[in-house]
């Protein structure tokens, strides 16, 4: 469920990292209740090493990160641009993020 406000992680050296868009899965049994967000590559190698085995592999749509400036891949107007662009899914578990 597709969540407004704002999801916030802090990393182990008291980093806050704030995300404007989120999204809560509950438990379904086989998988204990987690939040994901999208990451895009400039702010993957800003946060990235906060973050640890949390990053997939693949990711789509904009960035989650509060004040973000990275466009999403539908929002690129040139190849260069669309060539640039990559995002990764980050996923936490309940007890690693607040939301406010």
């Amino acid at each position: 469920m597709e969540k407004f406000g704002l999801l916030v992680f802090t990393a182990e050296d008291g980093t806050e990292i704030k995300f404007d868009e989120y999204v809560y899965e509950p438990e379904d049994g086989e998988r204990p209740a987690y939040y994901w967000v999208t990451v895009c590559s400039k702010c993957l190698k800003k946060f990235g090493k906060y973050f640890g085995s949390d990053v997939c592999d693949h990711g789509s749509g904009c960035c989650s990160v509060c004040g973000c400036d990275t466009p999403d891949y539908t929002d690129c107007k040139t190849d260069e641009e669309r060539d640039a662009w990559d995002s990764r899914y980050v996923d936490f578990s309940a007890d690693e993020v607040k939301e406010i």
